[in-house]
Order: C-alpha cells, then structure tokens, then sequence
C-alpha cells in the first residue's frame, strides 16, 4: 500500500456516542487519508467502535492508551506514526466536517501550517459555544498573544494541518500533554521559522464534551508559564513549576540521548576502572534504543576513539562542564551521567535534565540533586544501567520511546517510585487494526 498524502489524527477520551459518526465522515471525504485514532484512558466503547471501524479499513489505526496522556499527549503520539506527507488533527466530536478537513488540505499551498479559525473574517459558526466558553477564548487568545507574539485569531480551533517536513524538525520540543498542546505546537513552529498561515472554516459546536473547564483553564495557564519561562532567562524555574502545578507533560523520543561525563577518556591511561566499568555499559545502551556522547577533559593519549558512526562517541571538553553544557550539550540530550571518582559535577545547577549520579566511595550528595538516581558502585551491565536511567527519566516526566522492534512503549512513574515500561504494539507504517499501549 503506498504512502498517503494526508493522515489525520483523531485523539479520543470517552467518545462513544461520537466517534463512529465522525469516522464515517471523514472517510466518506478523505477516502485516500490515513486515519489514526489514539483513544486516551477510556472506559467506554469507544475503542471498539474504533476498531470496528479499522476492520474493514486498512488504512486506520486504532491505538489504545490506557493512561492518561492528554489531547497533546495523544496527538503527538499519533504523529509519530504517521506516515502522510501533511498530518493534521481534528477532534473527535465532528465539530469540524469532513468536507472542511477535505478544503483546508486543498488550501495548504506552499504553507507549512494551516490553522483553521472560527473567529477569523469568512468563518461560519453554525452552532456557537456559550457565552462563557467564548469569553474565556477569547481572553485565553489575548494571552497567547501577549505571551508568545502569536497573532492568530483562534489557537485553540481543534483543526491544524502541519507538513511532514516541518513537523519533524520541532517533535522533540513538543512536551506540553494537555489542551495548550496547540499553543506549544504553533510556538515551536514559529521558533523554526516555518510559514503558518489561518484559514476560515465551517464550525459547530458540539454537545457533550469532556472538558470541565474549571481544570482545564488553569491548567492551560499554568502550561503557558512554563513554555514562556522555559524559552528565557528564568528557564530554571521550570522544574520548580512543574512540581507545583502538577502540569501534564510527555516527551516523544525515537531514540533516548544520555551525555556521559568524566574527567578522562574511558580507554586513555588516565582512566580507571570505573570509567572503563561505565564505558562497557553505555556501549550495551547504544546499540538499542539510546545514543550517547561521553564527554571527558583530560586529554586522550595514545587511544584513539571509537569510529564517529558509532552510537557512542567522544567529545573533549576544552572549557568548564557548566560552559561546554550551556553552550553546546543543552538542547541535545535527554539525561546526564555523572561518572564521579574524587567530585561531583554540580550538574542540578545548569541542567534541568534527569540524571544518574555514579559515585562509589563518595559521601551522599547534596539535596541540589533532587530527584537524581545515585550508584554506589560501577553499573555491571548496559541493562543495569539503563533501569537507573529509567527510574531517573520517569521521576522528572513520561515517555513515549521507540523500540527496537518499532513498537512504541510509555515510560512513566507509578506512586513516585518506580518506572512501568510497558511494551506496546504500535506497527510503525502498517496496519491494519488496532495497536495497544497500556500503562
């Protein structure tokens, strides 16, 4: 089956009465489109209407979440196994017709985003939301305006078309899991410099929705903040923010980047066991779902490193760790690995990335390492290592990682203690049917 050229995502919460309606309309318009269903933590019917739906369907998926992943969390994971040359997503209500979907696709042009309004000039809203609802959108898109300098006229229409090529430049950068997704969405494109452009459309609104607004607006407040502070100078309140407001947030990762750093190169002559010890265990990690970078000062001699094609390669530092991070190392990689034999790193001071202290014979570290996961001896294997780089990834958020085997699995925390690494089976590009991920 070849490739289409347009996948529509279609997040879903307890949308039985709903759903069934919605698909018949979008493949009675879209008949080549793949569509993706990602039901998130329902406890009704709807996903076997779903999948009722994708038997006789080769070109749906259904993909059942049994946590709680948010319309943000659910649309990125639908993206990551889309396979259109434009994804868009709607909402599973039908507020938005097929036949509108069908429109705004043949309306892209050379843009690189689509973004359908009902407030705009040309709009139609043949059934309107309350008065409450619209006074509240309207305030929410003041400020998103006044916060992020996007001067959109409706953010949050639950309709965006994205091309494949922009998309995959900023699905690293995603996090936000709850309804301000699209404001992070928008903003991560803009960052990148890509043309998005807003387009009237026909909208109703639909009775029955599952939001309660009294949690969701200040939820959605509180994950503006923390888009806003994570992209300026106060970037270090953000793990302070997330711990009070208790905000959604779910990073979507094909391969996990951990940055490993010690004072010396693991196969230099300055090393010591612990270093070579850490050196054979990131080596397991990298040929799996992980790639590495071992960042050392001391200068190599008489080694040479391991090929650059390899998952695991060298970098010597010539400044401070502080200076080489915040310059270099910030935005590439997922965890910190501090290899420690007479001093700690201090990396809690510069980096917000969840990180694994290995430290024997040192004494406890101070509490600037929050929720870091400390080794009291050398790991003594890739599998030993990665449970602690685990543990120390789902203490701070959770997960969508890709697998070896291409399945998608969700690394989360349970009782703030343990990570539940849960595998899934999401077939990347196949179909049909319905994939399943539980947590």
């Amino acid at each position: 089956m070849s490739a289409p050229h347009l996948t529509v995502v279609v997040p879903a919460h307890n949308e039985e009465e709903r759903l069934a309606r919605t698909l018949a309309d979008l493949r009675e318009q879209l008949p080549g489109a793949e569509i993706i269903v990602v039901a998130n933590s329902c406890r009704d019917a709807t996903v076997a209407i779903a999948t009722d739906a994708a038997r006789s369907d080769l070109r749906m998926q259904v993909l059942d979440v049994g946590a709680r992943i948010g319309k943000g969390g659910a649309v990125r994971l639908g993206f990551q196994i889309a396979r259109g040359d434009v994804v868009a997503f709607v909402d599973a209500d039908g507020a938005t017709p097929g036949a509108e979907v069908k429109r705004l696709y043949q309306s892209m042009g050379n843009a690189d985003c689509i973004v359908a309004t009902r407030w705009g000039p040309g709009a139609v809203v043949q059934v309107a939301q309350s008065r409450w609802r619209r006074f509240l959108g309207r305030g929410f898109n003041l400020l998103v305006r006044l916060l992020f300098g996007l001067h959109f006229t409706d953010t949050q229409c639950g309709a965006k078309f994205v091309r494949r090529a922009a998309l995959e430049g900023i699905l690293d950068d995603l996090e936000t899991a709850g309804f301000a997704f699209d404001v992070d969405l928008l903003f991560q494109l803009m960052r990148h410099g890509r043309t998005i452009v807003e387009a009237p459309i026909v909208w109703r609104d639909c009775s029955g929705s599952k939001v309660n607004v009294w949690i969701a607006v200040p939820r959605m407040l509180t994950a503006m903040l923390r888009l806003r502070l994570k992209y300026s100078p106060l970037r270090v309140l953000v793990p302070w923010l997330d711990r009070l407001g208790q905000l959604e947030i779910i990073r979507c990762r094909r391969a996990l980047r951990v940055l490993v750093v010690s004072d010396a190169h693991p196969l230099s002559a300055q090393a010591s066991s612990l270093e070579r010890s850490v050196q054979s265990a990131v080596s397991g990690l990298a040929q799996s779902e992980w790639s590495a970078v071992w960042s050392y000062s001391l200068p190599l001699a008489l080694v040479e490193p391991f090929p650059e094609q390899s998952a695991l390669r060298y970098e010597r530092r010539t400044r401070s760790l502080a200076s080489t991070y915040l310059r270099d190392y910030r935005d590439r990689f997922d965890c910190v690995v501090e290899v420690c034999r007479k001093r700690y790193y201090w990396t809690p001071l510069f980096s917000m990335k969840p990180k694994v202290v290995i430290a024997p014979g040192m004494r406890g570290s101070s509490p600037v390492y929050g929720r870091a996961i400390r080794l009291n001896a050398a790991p003594l294997d890739a599998t030993m290592l990665e449970r602690a780089l685990f543990n120390a990834i789902a203490a701070y958020h959770a997960h969508f990682v890709l697998q070896r085997d291409g399945t998608w699995s969700l690394l989360t925390h349970a009782d703030g203690r343990q990570s539940v690494f849960v595998a899934s089976a999401l077939p990347v590009g196949t179909s049909p049917a319905s994939s399943i991920l539980n947590a």
